[in-house]
């Protein structure tokens, strides 16, 4: 069982003591460190490795006529992620304050606290993928246009994981508009491509086993299903409404409001079993109290199936919260390119610069705040 969001805060601090105390240990050997790539902070580490720059720096610069129109169409792609996401935090704030029934919530993925352990492998699978293709197309993207590399690598902060190649920001710098932007929306666009290769093999998937119904794995304490419904019950109706897919529960669902009465019709050990229960609240919403998982006819394998849908779920995050004009973000740094060019004033753009990005910290905040305290 998930901790609950009070839990959080505690488990946050037995995180930064972790590293502060890794960080306290680690300062007898800090050159010895150093020399091996690692660098130590009292909140997380960074390794870095010149190791793979000549192989990015070759692909970038054998086709860097193609690269060019390929990181071209990453600018549009990249301003349109920036939109998107922009446009989401808004209307999402705003439905958490007057309509919160119909806001998204935003949850922090925090091991044992908002996922079980149990989607540790998969969700370290997702990141891995996500950072590789992140870093290696800002890598080439920069190669292509003749821009040095410095280093690549990751860094742990806290418990959250990240990529990083390091150009050579004197000679980046000196690039027109155009060319910045084709290297700072690069990962972001490689991360899209990303998610739409895995949305179509789960669409492809999800045709193949043909979808029937929604699977029972386990009902929460405390709420209506728990003593009305089974893990192993495979949910085939509500009401007149057929529930083929988790998407149609969701659906059905949305139409109710919390204290009605519904009718499910479930598959229980090949018999067909009528349930009748009162819907509970949970934020506003109708809420039946079960952990779910798809049912097929035809069931691929489930780890397949689970690494595919981490694989969407972080390269989607990644591709557009990466897009926010928030400072260390992608987006911070295109906002950053497009401010040196219509302002003059060194102070006026740093005034700007921190600014936009403390109104968009303060939105992904809020988002997020909202969400773990719903």
């Amino acid at each position: 069982m998930l901790a609950p969001s009070s839990n959080i805060l505690p488990i946050i601090l037995s995180v930064a003591c972790f590293w502060l105390i890794v960080y306290i240990l680690s300062l007898r050997h800090l050159e010895r460190l150093r020399k091996k790539g690692i660098e130590v902070y009292p909140l997380g580490l960074f390794f870095r490795t010149s190791k793979f720059n000549e192989i990015i720096y070759k692909i970038g610069r054998r086709y860097s006529k193609y690269w060019h129109i390929f990181f071209d169409i990453s600018i549009l792609i990249g301003f349109f992620l920036m939109v998107f996401i922009i446009y989401f935090l808004h209307v999402n704030l705003y439905s958490f304050i007057y309509k919160p029934a119909k806001a998204q919530e935003m949850i922090l993925i925090i091991p044992g606290v908002t996922i079980g352990w149990n989607m540790i492998p998969y969700l370290i699978l997702a990141i891995i993928i996500a950072f590789i293709v992140h870093e290696l197309a800002h890598g080439i993207a920069a190669a292509s246009e003749d821009i040095p590399i410095v280093s690549s690598g990751f860094a742990v902060i806290l418990f959250l994981l990240a990529g990083f190649v390091e150009l050579d920001e004197n000679k980046l710098k000196l690039l027109s508009t155009r060319k910045k932007l084709r290297i700072l929306s690069a990962g972001s666009f490689a991360n899209f491509l990303v998610v739409i290769i895995t949305w179509i093999f789960l669409l492809t998937a999800m045709w193949y086993q043909s979808p029937r119904g929604v699977l029972v794995v386990n009902t929460i304490k405390g709420y209506p299903a728990e003593n009305h419904l089974l893990p192993g019950d495979i949910i085939l109706s509500i009401d007149n409404h057929t529930i083929n897919t988790i998407s149609d529960l969701s659906r059905v669902l949305s139409q109710y409001k919390p204290g009605e009465k519904i009718t499910i019709k479930v598959l229980r050990n090949n018999k067909v079993v009528f349930v009748e229960l009162v819907l509970g609240n949970r934020g506003g919403k109708a809420f039946i109290g079960i952990e779910i998982s798809q049912n097929y006819l035809r069931p691929l394998p489930e780890n397949l199936i689970l690494s595919a849908e981490w694989i969407y779920i972080i390269n989607f995050s990644v591709a557009t919260l990466n897009m926010l004009p928030i400072i260390m973000f992608d987006g911070e740094r295109i906002i950053e390119a497009l401010i040196e060019k219509i302002a003059k004033e060194d102070k006026l753009k740093k005034i700007m610069q921190i600014a936009i990005s403390a109104y968009f910290f303060v939105l992904l905040g809020a988002n997020i705040a909202f969400s773990m305290v719903r």
